[in-house]
């Protein structure tokens, strides 16, 4: 029940407090519904949840036809039993992979990825060229989103930085932290992507 993954799931659907999860004192009777009730709602979802370290092949055998959406949390986290000469290759060896696994099933692969350090620094607006040990995700990805909280502790921007089909630009998310959920923000600088 507290793997992360579901754990998070669980306080984005029943709208719960996401340390009330951790210390069952702190919850009412109508979260405890609220839990029961989101609970039983993501048990119905073909939802499968892959956790620990996982390599593309094994990653491709858990995925049941006909599935969706495919979420690797994160890149850099992957293992592969093939000898890489270096960080670089075997991170780009995973980003095909992916890629070819999303191929194969038709599955919309979602690929977090870590950013290096020069990401973070102030005043500096992260793009692809800072995602951690990789050029390659560049090349394969179809879409690439970057996730900036330089803007305030709870607003975060998100620049669209590749679209193959669509328009790139930017938009305002608010992260409400007890939900572990995002929801977009009205912001007049944003530019007109529709999310």
């Amino acid at each position: 029940l507290f793997r992360s993954a579901w754990a998070n799931l669980l306080c984005q659907r029943a709208r719960v407090n996401s340390q009330f999860l951790l210390n069952h004192k702190l919850l009412r009777d109508d979260d405890k519904r609220n839990i029961e009730r989101a609970r039983d709602e993501l048990n119905l979802l073909p939802l499968t949840i892959v956790e620990g370290a996982v390599t593309p092949s094994s990653l491709r055998s858990q995925i049941p036809p006909d599935t969706a959406l495919v979420v690797v949390d994160y890149l850099q986290l992957m293992v592969s039993t093939k000898k890489h000469s270096t960080r670089q290759e075997e991170v780009a060896y995973f980003s095909r992979s992916l890629k070819h696994i999303g191929s194969e099933t038709k599955a919309c692969m979602l690929v977090l990825c870590q950013l290096n350090r020069e990401a973070t620094k102030r005043g500096v607006r992260p793009g692809p060229q800072h995602i951690r040990e990789s050029g390659a995700v560049e090349q394969d990805a179809d879409v690439i989103l970057i996730l900036d909280r330089q803007f305030g502790e709870q607003e975060t921007k998100v620049y669209v930085q590749k679209n193959r089909l669509g328009p790139t630009g930017s938009f305002a998310l608010r992260f409400r932290k007890h939900f572990m959920v995002f929801e977009k923000i009205i912001d007049e600088n944003d530019d007109d992507i529709p999310i």
